[in-house]
């Protein structure tokens, strides 16, 4: 005897299963889509602070701070100097080249310097080795397929510096660049995190990131929908509203479908949902056994789940199941687009924050040597000329 537990679509999977893959594919889409809102909500909120603290600089006090000022070193030296050896390769593929440029070492040359305030005020900045720098990278020297890169903070150079700050006195000892008089303002790298020094304005990193989550979020919320609609939303519909009613039936049918030369029959079941569903005709399509059994009249009546205020939303069984082409689908979208989004950001992250600084572009190692990275085009390169062929370049 068939039992109304052993009712399921043709083609599907078992009602957990179903559960748990639609809350994989959720999260697929899901985990890049929270993650894009809450970092365009910080960069947003960043790029504002920055825009009010040039307009108005904030009073000094301790504690996390953002600061804008003119660097100023002892001997007019650079204040700090990053040098990273890149070692390149290339590779042909049908006439086309392409090219690579990763590091293989840094060296970070960092000294004390005071940063001046546009109120006046004097700031002693105690940087380390993990200081970020943004800055345009350039390429110092090149010999085949060899070339070092160079960032640094000059004196001078207006710079934001994001860090935190101390008032301390003097303790004795020549004064200096650690000791500049009796009672100092000393800005040092945050315990948890490193001190940020960016040339020039602030907010062509923030506002490029806040751009790129803004529109990150808005693709993601459009393939969000379409996903929840198309591929989980019928599961999701009736998962959370459906009803259960036992369906006369009313006729069997079925169809053929041919694919790469092999044909494959398929087998309906038609019915009537009563009152409650509003009379609506129903269908789907079933094993052979139910199929068979429906047709000899041995089975006249089969449960059917669906949506009353959606009768168009139905499945025959007791519980919503996940079909077969509708987790294929949805498995390839969600790691497509999961694959994507990460992807995608790594390549838009630029040079200072990555953790080995890696270039790929098309063309012969040669063609892209001399030129900078950015801050704020991440992904985008300055055009520089080479020094050997251009004789105003010193």
């Amino acid at each position: 005897m068939l039992e109304t537990k052993d009712v399921i679509p043709s083609g599907s999977v078992p009602w957990a299963v179903s559960l748990v893959l639609t809350a994989l594919l959720l999260l697929l889409v899901g985990i890049p889509l929270v993650f894009s809102v809450w970092r365009h909500v910080v960069y947003r909120e960043q790029a504002r602070l920055a825009r009010l603290i040039e307009k108005k600089p904030l009073e000094l006090k301790a504690g996390p701070v953002l600061l804008k000022g003119r660097v100023e070193t002892e001997d007019g030296a650079s204040a700090i100097v990053l040098e990273i050896d890149q070692v390149g390769r290339e590779w042909q593929n049908k006439n086309n080249w392409s090219h690579e440029w990763k590091e293989k070492h840094r060296t970070v040359d960092v000294r004390p310097f005071k940063l001046r305030l546009p109120s006046g005020e004097v700031v002693q900045v105690i940087a380390d080795d993990r200081v970020r720098i943004v800055d345009s990278l350039e390429t110092a020297s090149y010999k085949d397929s060899y070339r070092k890169r160079r960032a640094a903070i000059d004196n001078k150079e207006t710079v934001w510096i994001s860090g935190e700050l101390s008032h301390e006195g003097q303790t004795g000892g020549k004064t200096g660049a650690y000791r500049a008089g009796p009672a100092n303002w000393i800005l040092r790298s945050p315990r948890t995190s490193r001190m940020e020094i960016a040339s020039g304005s602030l907010n062509a990193q923030f506002e490029y990131w806040s751009r790129f989550y803004r529109l990150a979020s808005l693709i993601l919320m459009g393939l969000g929908t379409l996903f929840a609609t198309v591929i989980v939303g019928p599961f999701l519909a009736l998962t959370l509203f459906g009803q259960t009613e036992m369906t006369p039936i009313l006729r069997t049918s079925t169809y053929t479908t041919t694919n790469k030369g092999k044909t494959y029959h398929h087998y309906v079941i038609h019915g009537q949902l009563g009152e409650k569903g509003r009379l609506a005709q129903v269908s789907d399509e079933v094993d052979p056994y139910l199929y068979n059994l429906a047709t000899d009249k041995t089975v006249t009546k089969v449960p059917f789940v669906y949506v009353p205020t959606a009768t168009w939303i139905h499945e025959v069984g007791t519980r919503p199941h996940l079909s077969l082409w509708r987790l294929i689908v949805g498995l390839f979208a969600g790691i497509m687009t999961f694959g994507f989004f990460w992807g995608l950001r790594k390549t838009a992250m630029p040079w200072y924050e990555q953790v080995q600084v890696t270039e790929r572009g098309n063309g012969r190692l040669s063609s892209r040597v001399w030129h900078a990275q950015e801050p704020g085009k991440p992904g985008l390169y300055a055009e520089r000329p080479d020094p050997k062929s251009d004789p105003s370049v010193q």
